[in-house]
């Protein structure tokens, strides 16, 4: 008899164990979606206003490490001057760019915002025409005048409120820059001043951390720093220089076109490349629609003729430019977007990518082997 429960017990434990961790997996799910997530989130909106200075210099001062090491060993000059003249070569070039193009951008936002209420009547009354081109049709199939009469009055109204959007989008943005510049100039200058320290220092903070924390800790500080840096660093700058390069593509193409808004247009172009699957397509192609619907075909050509070299040059480049190990599969990319933008709002997007690169970093191996 006790045999027999004994063999009850064991045939019966696998099955229990299995359930016990289904269960228990299933609970840190919930507890970690519903409450873990939750307060991550609130932390990292309070944190990120207070932090972010000194993670934009730290990340800088990792970014021209190469740079600083190459003048420190080739001129024979010390550390931090070296760290000077790269930060001052730098942020030189970006500033005027930065000047140059919010001015350009703000001067071209406003015409842009007073001009589209036109395209937006254009399209209005191609609607409205091509509606009453074909009325005979209508009354063969019996559809009745007030049909056709509401169904142009609410087309008319939808256009107008798409109008109404994107001019108060384009005041918003207006505002946006008035308002923020200030703050920009104050965020970019602690950052300057972080990232100097940091990267003038870097020798100084390495042997404090390798002096004040345990052998464990400064182990797991070094393999983060070397692995999940590289990583990281290596996607961001793979993504900056691959939105650089199609704004840049854009913004040629558009000023071959005669296009008057080619700086606005070309930056958007630049901005959604960052989008997987989408990329340039989500602007590109709903113009290139909107111009044929115009009858303007040779703009639709060329917006097409722009759009393939983008695809083109971004296939050649992406291997080059986004090394193997870095890479991301677009379809993860978007889950890693679109759970970032559920969890943390639209931080998010930019920070789900990011988790993905240093989950695919410790993936690898050297990490999970040295503590799991």
């Amino acid at each position: 008899m006790d045999r027999d429960i004994k063999d009850v017990h064991l045939k019966y434990l696998p099955i229990l164990y299995q359930t016990a961790i289904a269960g228990g997996l299933c609970g840190i799910f919930y507890l970690t979606y519903y409450f873990i997530f939750p307060a991550v989130r609130q932390i990292v909106k309070f944190l990120m206003p207070i932090l972010a200075p000194f993670i934009i210099g730290w990340v800088i001062s990792s970014l021209i490490e190469p740079i600083v090491n190459y003048i420190e060993k080739n001129f024979k000059i010390k550390r931090g001057w070296a760290v000077f003249i790269c930060l001052a070569a730098i942020f030189t070039l970006l500033i005027a760019v930065l000047a140059v193009g919010l001015s350009k951008l703000a001067a071209e936002l406003i015409g842009f915002s007073k001009i589209f209420p036109k395209y937006t009547d254009d399209l209005t009354k191609y609607f409205t025409g091509a509606l009453y081109n074909i009325k005979d049709i209508y009354r063969i199939i019996n559809v009745s005048p007030q049909l056709i009469k509401g169904f142009s009055g609410n087309l008319s109204s939808l256009l107008g409120s798409f109008t109404d959007i994107i001019s108060n989008t384009a005041n918003t943005i207006l505002m946006f820059l008035t308002n923020f510049v200030p703050n920009l100039l104050l965020i970019l200058v602690i950052s300057i001043l972080a990232s100097f320290f940091i990267s003038r220092d870097k020798h100084v903070i390495d042997f404090l951390a390798a002096k004040i924390l345990p052998d464990s800790v400064y182990e797991m500080y070094i393999a983060i720093s070397e692995d999940v840096g590289k990583a990281l660093f290596g996607y961001i700058r793979a993504q900056l220089i691959l939105m650089l390069i199609t704004a840049i593509q854009t913004v040629i193409g558009l000023y071959i076109l005669g296009v008057k808004y080619a700086l606005t247009m070309g930056l958007v172009v630049g901005l959604v490349d960052i989008l997987p699957i989408l990329g340039p397509g989500a602007v590109l192609i709903p113009w290139i629609i909107f111009e044929i619907i115009k009858g303007k075909f040779f703009m639709a050509v060329g917006l097409t003729i722009i759009y393939a070299f983008i695809i083109i040059v971004r296939q050649l480049l992406e291997p080059k430019i986004v090394a193997e190990n870095i890479g991301l599969h677009p379809l993860a990319t978007l889950i890693s977007i679109y759970v970032g933008l559920k969890l943390f709002g639209f931080i998010g997007v930019i920070l789900g990518p990011i988790f993905l690169v240093i989950a695919k970093a410790a993936s690898r191996g050297s990490i999970l082997s040295k503590w799991f």
